[in-house]
Parts: C-alpha cells; structure tokens; sequence
C-alpha cells in the first residue's frame, strides 16, 4: 500500500483527498515541523549549520488538528505521529480520527519501559472510560467539532476553584488579565461575572483544583 508521510504546515485536508483519489490507502501524520537555532558561541545554526526538523511534546497540538481534519474530509488510515509521551495522548489521537498512533522521542529519552507503561495506562484509562475497544471512541472527537463559524459566541466557559485541594499559592491570581480571581483566607476565588473563560488559571494550578462550570451567559463585548 502507498502511505505518504506529510507535512505539518500543509493544507493536508484538501492534499489527502487528491491522495486518496490517486490510490492511497493511507497517510501519516506528520513529518516534523523544519526549524533553526543558534550556537551563540560559534555564532551560526546550530548541528550542520543548516535548518534542522523540530519536535516534542508541543507539537501533539498541530497534530491534532490535522488529523481531525484529514479524518473528516477523507476514509483514508491515519498513523498519527507526534508528541506522544503518555497513554492519554494514545487516546486523544484515536479519538480524532487516528488508526494507529506513533512513538519514538519518548522511548529515546525514557528508554523501551515506556511501552509497557502506556499500554498499561491504556488499559486501565479505558477501564475508566467504560471502553472496552478502541473503535468504540474511534474518530468521535472529530465527530463533535465545532467549524469556527458556528461557534457560539455569546456564551463562555466559566472556571471554579475547588477551595479544599486550593493551596492558596496565588498563580492563577497572577496570569488573570481580567481580575477576576482574588486570594482571601489562604484560598483562590473565582468572579463568574468577571471571569472570561479562557482557562489560564487551570493551566498554571499546581494543584489541579480549577476546573470548568459549564457554558453560561456573558457579554460578547468583552471577548
């Protein structure tokens, strides 16, 4: 069978259709992204001097989109490679659309025990999902996408602190751009009428304890 491997910064959708018309039973996704660093002491691109390929766990997100949008447009088997370093990972590409999934920078750095770990994290996260095939999730993220145009924009997600686990270190204070989180009594809290929605305080919480409340009402002039 012919398999391309393609390039991240493609319009690999409408690329892959033509693909896929010419005979191709499958392709992979993606080859990495080209780049170049600098040795400031000998003062020229680093390794060869030249443009080097660029990877790692951050790349997952370009990847992602890709083959969500390559599985919506086309039939074709997707092998999808890039950032992977966990079974969750494993997961997130099935669900997008992915017939097998691609790890290789992980292994070089955490050696051949890391097979086993994600595929015991897989069992098991898919014993929590009460998912007993694969296939059963297979392509259903890409399934539920949203287009751009159609998203709702009078409406946001809202975040909520979990005051138990919250440790009161204040980072979530610090990142939020529209004052709504304060520290009082050693412990974070969130403004729903001022909170936008984007998630910055999650990210940065130490402690996992800021999650999402649901998609309420706010006023559109501020997003």
């Amino acid at each position: 069978p012919v398999m391309p491997k393609l390039k991240p910064t493609m319009d690999n959708s409408a690329l892959t259709v033509e693909l896929e018309k010419a005979g191709a039973e499958a392709v992979t996704l993606c080859n990495r992204l080209t780049g170049i660093d600098v040795d400031l002491a000998l003062m020229r691109p680093v390794m060869h001097g030249s443009y080097a390929g660029f990877g790692g766990p951050w790349s997952k997100f370009l990847v992602f989109k890709q083959v969500m949008e390559v599985r919506r447009a086309t039939s074709l088997q997707i092998s999808a490679s890039g950032g992977v370093t966990s079974a969750e990972d494993v997961l997130k590409y099935i669900a997008l659309g992915a017939s097998t999934v691609q790890v290789l920078s992980a292994f070089m750095l955490k050696g051949i025990k890391l097979v086993g770990e994600i595929l015991n994290d897989l069992k098991r996260l898919m014993g929590e999902m009460g998912v007993g095939d694969l296939n059963e999730i297979r392509g259903t993220a890409a399934r539920n996408f949203i287009p751009p145009d159609d998203v709702e924009r009078d409406q946001a997600v809202k975040f909520k602190v979990d005051a138990e686990r919250c440790a009161g270190c204040g980072r979530c204070h610090v990142v939020c751009r529209y004052d709504a989180v304060s520290i009082s009594d050693g412990k974070a809290h969130i403004s729903a009428e001022m909170c936008d929605g984007c998630g910055l305080c999650a990210e940065v919480c130490p402690e996992g304890c800021i999650s999402a409340e649901g998609v309420i009402g706010c006023d559109p002039g501020r997003s």
